[in-house]
């Protein structure tokens, strides 16, 4: 059925020898990362190539990257790589497993004890979060509009809260922005492939966060101007907390407030 003279294997091999904007559009990395996470794979012994099968390390991560990388169906995918769904689907799970394992290591928190940088370089952040680094997600649900206020306590908090949620709002743009396949709806995998997926591509992103910050994805986003976010819209109140825990955040928040004020 598929019996296209560019299989996978040379297509995958144009692309590493041709322009570098090709690689970076077709698989969402650009070539000495590529090169670079699939070297990673090899080493930590998470992928091998079998010589049983017609299909390598660099082209099993490539059928990987192009799906998450396009969200197309898996036909597609056939096509593009001249083998068989079952091919398609066995390699999309084997580099996910693969991946999955890299996170402990790549998903966890940072040293809770430093400062980071970005805020000890604001002044309309530190020393006001120094602190609270890690309490950053607090309710503001009651001085919603205080924002348009052109003084006042609340109008003091909601301004540096916002500059911090934009940075969320940043690395969640990027890591869709890279896998598109996050964005919904997920193809008809099982839950539990769904769930490695979405890990899978959380591990790239912090990969290439660590290694390749120079990375395109990366510029286009430090770039843009995201500061209009939380002008547009406030995040509700997730329905899960309890009355507990937004009166608890609400008592941070005040308290937060009432000590850093009028500095």
């Amino acid at each position: 059925m598929y019996n296209s003279l560019l299989t996978g294997k040379d297509w995958l091999g144009e692309l590493l020898r041709g322009h570098p904007n090709r690689i970076s559009n077709s698989l969402r990395m650009q070539k000495n990362s590529f090169n670079a996470l699939c070297n990673l794979l090899i080493e930590r012994n998470l992928l091998n190539t079998n010589r049983c099968s017609r299909v390598g390390v660099r082209e099993s991560v490539a059928i990987f990257l192009t799906t998450v990388g396009f969200s197309s169906r898996q036909r597609t995918t056939c096509e593009r790589f001249q083998h068989s769904l079952e091919t398609i689907s066995r390699h999309v799970k084997r580099v996910a497993k693969a991946l999955c394992k890299l996170a402990p290591d790549l998903i966890k928190p940072t040293n809770l004890q430093a400062c980071p940088q970005r805020i000890m370089n604001d002044p309309l952040l530190y020393p006001y979060f120094k602190p609270h680094i890690d309490n950053t997600d607090i309710t503001l649900t009651d001085w919603r509009g205080a924002m348009f206020e052109p003084k006042g306590p609340k109008n003091f908090f909601n301004k540096r809260h916002s500059r911090l949620r934009n940075a969320i709002e940043r690395a969640f743009g990027v890591l869709k922005g890279r896998f598109p396949i996050l964005k919904g709806p997920m193809p008809r995998y099982s839950f539990k492939r769904q769930v490695q997926i979405v890990i899978a591509c959380c591990v790239l992103h912090n990969w290439l966060r660590a290694n390749y910050n120079n990375d395109c994805y990366f510029r286009r986003v430090n770039k843009a101007n995201l500061t209009h976010l939380w002008r547009k819209r406030m995040m509700p109140i997730d329905s899960r907390q309890s009355h507990q825990d937004i009166e608890e955040q609400s008592h941070f928040r005040d308290t937060l407030v009432a000590v850093h004020y009028g500095r």
